[in-house]
């Protein structure tokens, strides 16, 4: 969150051109991302139900893995580097840093998956 928000208040031109999938500026969305990404930590912090947690965890893992499937079906290239991210501190990483999210978000996905089919059913039946 804390990237995109620094990114998002730069005055890089790409910052008012459209991002290609969503049709939204990328300050836009990048701020759009953050704010989302913060009240995805708030919820994990809190105090929660595990289920609530893991469910939240794997829609936006899922949305995340949406986007890039997408991004790669449709040959939309990434976009610029002159943003910069997390991974800019490695040359390696650099390169690799879709490949390298992606590694991380589906373990992320499996284990929330594998979580919530561990959760206690919620009785639902109401005793007459």
């Amino acid at each position: 969150a804390a990237v995109k928000t620094v990114a998002a208040f730069g005055s890089d031109k790409i910052l008012t051109s459209t991002e290609p999938i969503l049709r939204l500026p990328y300050k836009s969305l990048f701020i759009t991302l953050a704010t989302a990404e913060l009240v995805l930590a708030v919820i994990l912090i809190g105090s929660l139900h595990a289920f609530l947690k893991h469910a939240f965890i794997l829609m936006f893992v899922t949305l995340g893995v949406t986007y890039h499937l997408s991004r790669l079906l449709l040959g939309v290239p990434e976009p610029c580097a002159c943003l910069g991210n997390v991974f800019s501190w490695s040359p390696w990483l650099s390169k690799h840093s879709s490949h390298v999210a992606m590694g991380m978000l589906v373990p992320l996905a499996c284990i929330s998956i594998y979580d919530l089919l561990r959760q206690p059913r919620l009785d639902t039946s109401r005793d007459a």
